[in-house]
C-alpha cells in the first residue's frame, strides 16, 4: 500500500500511523525522523530551547512507530512460519505500543489460532466472536472463508472448554446464514441435541429423579462423543458433578464420594483455589504469557461442584462439613454471578441449601442418635447392663471391620470411612458411659473431655481478643494414616 502523502507535523504524522493511513508506519516513521532532524538542527544552531520539549516528543514517537513497525513485520514473519509462541508474544507488542491500531480480521484469526494451538482456549474463542462481529457472515459459505474458519477455531476452543452452548452459538452464525452448508448443519444439530438433553438432566436431577437424569446423561455422552468432547476435562468434570448428585440420590455414597471427588479437585485447580501438585514452581516468559485465566465461569463450576459435595454430606450424616462447603460455595457464587440463567439459579439454590444445612447442623448437634450410629437395637437402654455392654462392644467390632481405612480403595472413600469409624468410636464411648461398663477407658474419657472443654474456652477467649479464623478452601487430601490416642479415646485421620 503506497501513500505519497506526507506529514507536516508530528501530530499528523502520528495519526495516519494510528488510523492506518500508513499501514506500517514506514511513511510517518520517515517524517517524524525529518521532524527530528530539522528540531535538532534549529536547537543547536539557533538555540531555539522552545523546541526541545518537541524533540523530545517526536523522538519518542518515533521510536514507538520504530517498535511497532518491527513487531508487525515480526508478527507478519511468524504467521508464515507457523510459530505461534513468537505471534502471540509480537502481537502483545504490538497491542501494548497501540492499542487503537486496527488489525486486519486475518491477523487476528491466525492469533485465535495459535491460542487454541498454545491450549489458550478462553482467549481464542473470545478472538473469534470479535472477529465474526467485524467480518461480513451473510451469503453461501465455503470451507476456505475467513467466516468458516472463524467458527470452526471458536467452536473448537468451545468444545475444548466443554462449554457447549457456547460452541452452539458460534455455529448458529454459520447455520442461520446458511442452513444447508455441510460442514455446520451436523455439528450444530448434535450441539442442540446436548443442550436439550442437559436440561432434561438438570431438572430431573433438580426433582431428585436419578433415574431418567441418568438416561439422558447417556444421550449426552453419545453426542458429545460424536463431537470429540469425549477425553475433555472439563466437560468431564461437569457430567462428573451431575453423576455425583444422581448417586447421592440412589444411595450409592461410595460412587458419589469419587465422582465429587474428582470433580471439585479439577474445577478447584482450574479456579486456582486448589494448589495443582504437577504445576511448576518457576515458569518462563513465554509460558507465564501463555497460561489460561480464571475466569468467573471457572469459579461458579468450583461452587457447583462444592454444592454437589455439600448435598453428598447431608446425605451421608455429615452437616458440619456439608455448611462448611455450602458457604464456601455461597461466598464464592456471590462474587462471580452474573445475569446468566444458569448463574442466578445457582445462586438461589445455593442461598436456600445453605438455610436448610444450618438448621441440620442445629439439630445434629443436639440429637446425636448414637444408638443409630452404632447399629445397636433400638430398645438398647432397656436391656440388662450386661446385654448392653455386649451390644456395644459387637456392634463397634462390627462397624471396625466396615469402616476401616485400609478396606477402602480411592482417598475420597478412605476419608468418609475413617470419618464413620470415628463416629463409631464416639458412639461406643458415649453409650459405654450410659451404661456404666466401666473399664479403664471410661475414666480417661472423663479427663479427656475435661481437656476438650478447657481447650475449647481457650479457643472462645483467643476469639474475643481477636485470633479469628477463616475458610479452609479445600485441597488434596495427606497421603498417610495415622490413629491418634488421646486419654484411651482415639479417632482415625486420613
Amino acid at each position: 500500500q503506497r501513500n505519497t502523502k506526507k506529514a507536516s507535523t508530528a501530530e499528523e504524522a502520528v495519526k495516519m500511523w494510528a488510523d492506518g493511513t500508513d499501514k506500517f508506519g514506514i511513511i510517518s516513521g520517515s517524517r517524524l525522523l525529518e521532524l527530528a532532524a530539522q528540531y535538532k538542527e534549529k536547537i543547536a544552531n539557533l538555540g531555539e530551547v522552545s523546541l526541545e520539549d518537541e524533540y523530545e516528543k517526536t523522538i519518542k514517537l518515533l521510536k514507538r512507530s520504530v517498535e511497532y513497525f518491527t513487531a508487525n513485520s515480526d508478527f507478519e514473519t511468524a504467521m508464515k512460519t507457523d510459530q505461534c509462541k513468537n505471534a502471540l508474544q509480537f502481537s502483545q507488542t504490538m497491542n501494548k505500543l497501540d492499542r487503537k491500531r486496527p488489525v486486519t480480521a486475518l491477523q487476528k484469526l491466525f492469533t485465535a489460532k495459535c491460542k487454541l494451538k498454545l491450549k489458550k482456549f478462553d482467549e481464542s474463542a473470545t478472538d473469534a466472536f470479535s472477529i465474526l462481529s467485524r467480518i461480513k457472515t451473510t451469503g453461501d459459505w465455503k470451507a476456505t472463508d475467513v467466516k468458516y474458519l472463524t467458527v470452526y477455531i471458536g467452536g473448537m476452543s468451545a468444545i475444548k472448554l466443554g462449554d457447549f452452548e457456547r460452541a452452539l452459538k458460534f455455529y448458529a452464525v454459520c447455520v442461520r446464514n446458511d442452513p444447508d452448508f455441510s460442514l455446520c448443519k451436523e455439528i450444530y444439530k448434535n450441539l442442540n441435541s446436548i443442550k436439550k438433553s442437559m436440561k432434561i438432566v438438570d431438572e430431573k436431577l433438580n426433582d431428585k429423579h436419578p433415574r431418567p437424569a441418568l438416561e439422558a446423561m447417556d444421550a449426552v455422552e453419545i453426542a458429545a462423543k460424536s463431537l470429540g468432547f469425549h477425553g475433555v476435562k472439563s466437560f468431564e468434570n461437569d457430567m462428573n458433578v451431575r453423576k455425583c448428585r444422581a448417586a447421592v440420590f440412589k444411595r450409592q455414597l461410595n460412587d458419589a464420594y469419587d465422582y465429587c471427588q474428582i470433580a471439585s479437585d479439577y474445577f478447584g485447580v482450574k479456579a486456582k483455589m486448589i494448589e495443582d501438585p504437577l504445576l511448576r514452581e518457576e515458569e518462563d516468559g513465554a509460558e507465564a504469557l501463555l497460561k489460561e485465566k480464571v475466569t468467573a465461569e471457572d469459579m461458579l463450576k468450583y461452587a457447583e461442584a462444592l454444592r454437589a459435595t455439600a448435598e453428598l454430606y447431608v446425605a451421608d450424616e455429615n452437616p458440619k462439613e456439608a455448611i462448611s462447603l455450602a458457604e464456601q460455595a455461597l461466598d464464592i457464587c456471590r462474587s462471580n454471578a452474573g445475569q446468566s440463567s444458569w448463574s442466578r439459579s445457582l445462586l438461589e439454590s445455593l442461598e436456600s441449601f445453605v438455610r436448610e444445612t444450618h438448621t441440620l447442623v442445629r439439630q445434629y448437634e443436639h440429637n446425636r442418635d448414637y444408638v443409630k450410629i452404632l447399629g445397636a437395637p433400638p430398645n438398647l437402654n432397656e436391656l440388662t447392663k450386661e446385654r448392653q455392654c455386649d451390644f456395644i462392644k459387637k456392634s463397634f467390632k462390627k462397624l471396625a471391620l466396615k469402616w476401616h481405612p485400609d478396606k477402602h480403595e480411592t482417598d475420597a472413600r478412605k476419608k468418609r470411612a475413617a470419618r464413620k469409624l470415628n463416629d463409631a468410636a464416639e458412639a461406643r464411648d458415649e453409650l459405654n458411659d450410659r451404661a456404666n461398663c466401666g473399664g479403664a477407658g471410661s475414666v480417661n474419657r472423663e479427663r479427656a473431655r475435661a481437656e476438650k472443654a478447657k481447650e475449647e474456652e481457650r479457643n472462645r477467649q483467643n476469639w474475643a481478643r481477636g485470633g479469628g479464623g477463616g475458610h479452609h478452601w479445600g485441597g488434596h487430601y495427606h497421603q498417610h494414616r495415622q490413629w491418634h490416642h488421646a486419654g484411651g479415646a482415639g479417632h482415625w485421620e486420613f
